[in-house]
């Protein structure tokens, strides 16, 4: 009698061994298409035009009438506290605290942000603060991020790579408080994607910022993209 559900019998044919439903893959967003589309609007000039670059990313700068803001490159999403009236926002340093985090967002962002801090600062509680360049102008909380990952930076190349980012992990897995979020706060601060934290991302990543914010941003319309203007521009209708 042929075997069944076993490699070398009779192959099965049925749920959960085969699945007849076909992959579906959504279209990657496009800066290219945005524009084609925004650009259909004719002489409207309520419709933000988004500048793209060549390879077909989204300038990391939007501006529409006085308004400009930072969006993410390969999404043109805006990034939330970055619009500037009359104005040009820095665009160049890193915002992760805009991105979208998985798992932890709202209250639970902040709590875990603000534990955060406590948890860093217990850490270099007691100690002196470095007389070096880069202390100049430097508040405590930027000490207390630069110095902790100074401690986890172990071949001192200003990058947390696979290895070191493990010891993140384990490092909040073991404090009840921060191991919700924690367990994604390497691939959140990882701003370029490239794998890898440089010193840079961290601070901005584990620093608060005056311009943070966990206000939730409303639902995309049905079957549409984003507009990085949509939810600035209405204070002025």
């Amino acid at each position: 009698m042929p075997r069944t559900g076993r490699r070398g019998g009779r192959r099965c044919t049925n749920p959960p061994c085969r699945s007849n439903k076909e992959a579906t893959t959504e279209a990657p967003p496009s800066c290219l298409r945005d524009q084609a589309e925004a650009g259909t609007g004719g002489s409207n000039n309520s419709i933000p035009v988004l500048t793209c670059q060549p390879d077909g990313r989204y300038q990391p700068i939007q501006c529409h009438k006085n308004i400009c803001i930072c969006v993410d490159e390969w999404t043109g999403s805006s990034l939330d506290g970055t619009g500037i009236q009359n104005g040009t926002p820095d665009c160049s340093r890193p915002l992760p605290h805009a991105r979208v985090w998985p798992g932890c967002t709202g209250k639970v962002k902040s709590k875990f942000m603000q534990d955060l801090k406590k948890f860093l600062l217990s850490k270099v509680e007691g100690g002196e603060r470095s007389t070096g360049p880069d202390s100049a102008g430097q508040s405590v909380e930027q000490f207390s991020a630069l110095t902790h990952f100074r401690s986890l930076d172990l071949d001192s190349n200003s990058f947390l790579e696979r290895r070191e980012k493990k010891a993140v992990k384990r490092l909040f897995r073991s404090n009840p408080k921060l191991r919700g979020c924690g367990k994604n706060l390497t691939k959140y601060c990882d701003v370029n994607r490239d794998r890898r934290v440089s010193q840079e991302e961290w601070l901005a990543c584990v620093t608060l910022h005056n311009n943070q914010t966990d206000e939730p941003r409303p639902p995309p319309p049905p079957g549409g993209d984003w507009n990085p203007f949509e939810h600035i521009l209405k204070s002025e209708s």
